[in-house]
């Protein structure tokens, strides 16, 4: 397995973290401290990537599959076919 590489956010937050050894939890300055490792994890949060989704991972299945036996129909019995145009499209 490779390395995890931290981003420049997560050097930040870390080191924030470390900071707070040396205040009282009830200190104004603790309270400044985590607001910024709040803020710093919703940052390094929307920068992940987003997962594909199991729903369409199947809708791309679904269309190859559709594609590739109306291909092979065709490839035997010769018809013009407008089904193409019914497959679904990516959603940008």
């Amino acid at each position: 397995k490779r390395p995890v590489q931290k981003t420049e956010l997560q050097t930040v937050r870390t080191l924030a973290i470390a900071r707070l050894q040396g205040f009282d939890p009830e200190s104004d300055e603790y309270k400044k401290i985590m607001k910024h490792i709040a803020e710093l994890s919703k940052l390094i949060d929307a920068e992940r990537p987003e997962k594909l989704s199991p729903n369409t991972i199947a809708v791309v299945l679904g269309n190859l599959g559709i594609a590739s036996l109306v291909l092979w129909h065709e490839r035997d019995n010769v018809i013009n076919t407008k089904l193409f145009s019914f497959i679904g499209k990516p959603k940008r």
